[in-house]
């Protein structure tokens, strides 16, 4: 092999690699939590799982088990060969619990009641029935007591 292209190698890689920055993002069906890992060159340089309200909820139950994760893909994008994301199965799953939980708080909900909703969802997400959650929460936001606020302890009969 001569030094041209042994050079011209070397100046392929070296420019390429920079470029392959792929970015992939998953939720974890047993508590609702988000993961977000970037690799670099299909090496992983980063890793960082975020807490979401939705998990900070079901988790002050008790009855889920933070340590037994199942991470499902919902995002990934690659700066050079993928420029969107393909739509995975559980692609809207972090919007569904976000919008469900700020719902729920809009409708004035008391906590135990909040809870009881979210531990509800969460039984689809375990199941791994996305169509199921989503059903779910739109039956919530559709219902006739979704019309009517939420009664406040403090409110007299």
């Amino acid at each position: 092999m001569g030094i041209v292209p042994a050079l011209f190698a070397l100046l392929l890689l070296l420019v390429s690699v920079p470029l392959y920055v792929g970015d992939t993002r998953y939720v974890d069906c047993r508590s609702g939590r988000i993961m977000r890992e970037v690799h670099i060159a299909g090496l992983r340089v980063r890793q960082q799982i975020q807490e979401t309200e939705f998990s900070r909820i079901v988790a002050g139950n008790g009855e889920v088990n933070m340590a037994a994760a199942e991470w499902k893909p919902y995002f990934s994008r690659s700066r050079f060969w993928q420029p969107v994301s393909p739509h995975y199965r559980f692609h809207s799953v972090p919007h569904d619990l976000d919008e469900l939980v700020a719902w729920l708080r809009m409708q004035e909900r008391t906590e135990e009641e909040v809870r009881a909703r979210c531990l509800e969802a969460l039984r689809f997400l375990n199941a791994q029935d996305v169509g199921g959650l989503k059903r779910y929460c739109t039956s919530l936001y559709h219902s006739r007591d979704a019309l009517q606020p939420a009664r406040r302890s403090h409110e007299k009969d």
